[in-house]
């Protein structure tokens, strides 16, 4: 079996990515938007989508409605991140009600309207990419696994549990791996040290580390890097997420499709802080999604790539 992490390596030279939030005018699509913001911040998945699934490379079926909606959502935040500016500093400089949000009326004809599960959806992308006649949307689902974890003899569950199932299931070497936290609903003080079980361990030297060697401390097993953590809000039913800025890993940008239920967050934070925001509004850790850093850590070494940086 051919992997796309060599091929993530390969291509994707040192770059940020743009960032774009979502419309939300129903409440009912976060799961939805938080869904795409992990997959478009994944080094390996974006590389994998941009060689061989925008529309340009390959055309869906009929039947293949949540790729065909993953092409145009892509191609929309595409076109979004080149209009509205290229940096955070610019976008940070922008009238409040400036930027253009980014339609997620394509991702609910594929997935279905009203609240949905994240982790189900990612497993329903999951199956119609294994079941489609191309060979490249067959090769992406083989290279992403969903691990289920729940409390551990009433203890929350840590990465190093997830590891130790991926490793029973011999799925050590898969590019991208997706923890599904299943759990009772937390205080705000267990969400918080819930995040601080999952949040990266942002040692300076070992982000250095991270510029110079495919050996560097990881954040799950011996080869992993966290990409995203979403968070749930109970009392709201509403998604949010971190994700990691490549620019600068010891940091990440908070996506929240309805900003008003987290008036005053921080949308670039030190993951450091995340614990603590996630105290305040009891935000809980539901979905980690790790990708392995042998795909991507050749890549950082490379020259910018003109990207907007994130």
């Amino acid at each position: 079996r051919r992997s796309l992490v060599r091929r993530a390596s390969q291509v994707v030279p040192r770059m940020s990515f743009a960032h774009r939030d979502f419309e939300n005018p129903e409440a009912e699509t976060c799961w939805l938007s938080c869904l795409f913001q992990s997959l478009w911040h994944s080094v390996i998945f974006h590389t994998a989508f941009e060689e061989h699934l925008t529309s340009s490379k390959f055309v869906a079926c009929s039947e293949e409605r949540i790729l065909q909606a993953l092409q145009q959502t892509w191609e929309e935040y595409k076109v979004q991140g080149d209009d509205v500016g290229a940096s955070m500093t610019q976008k940070a400089e922008l009238p409040e009600g400036h930027e253009r949000l980014v339609s997620s009326d394509e991702l609910v004809e594929a997935f279905g309207e009203g609240y949905g599960d994240m982790s189900e959806a990612l497993a329903m992308m999951v199956e119609e990419l294994s079941q489609s006649e191309n060979h490249r949307a067959q090769l992406v689902a083989e290279q992403i696994v969903l691990v289920p974890l729940t409390m551990i003899d009433d203890v929350f569950p840590t990465p190093d549990h997830a590891w130790k199932l991926v490793e029973e299931w011999g799925a050590g070497k898969t590019p991208l791996l997706a923890v599904d936290l299943s759990l009772p609903r937390p205080s705000k003080e267990g969400s918080k040290c819930l995040a601080e079980l999952w949040v990266p361990r942002c040692d300076p030297a070992a982000v250095e580390a991270r510029k110079s060697t495919l050996r560097a401390p990881s954040d799950m097993g011996p080869d992993h890097w966290l990409v995203s953590l979403v968070c749930f809000m109970h009392s709201t039913q509403h998604y949010v997420a971190f994700c990691r800025r490549q620019s600068d890993p010891t940091k990440c940008v908070f996506f929240n499709d309805l900003p008003s239920l987290t008036s005053g967050a921080e949308k670039v934070l030190k993951w450091t802080e995340v614990p603590e925001m996630c105290g305040r509004f009891n935000l809980t850790p539901r979905l980690a999604v790790y990708e392995a850093a042998s795909g991507t850590a050749a890549a950082a070494r490379e020259p910018g790539s003109g990207e907007p940086q994130s």
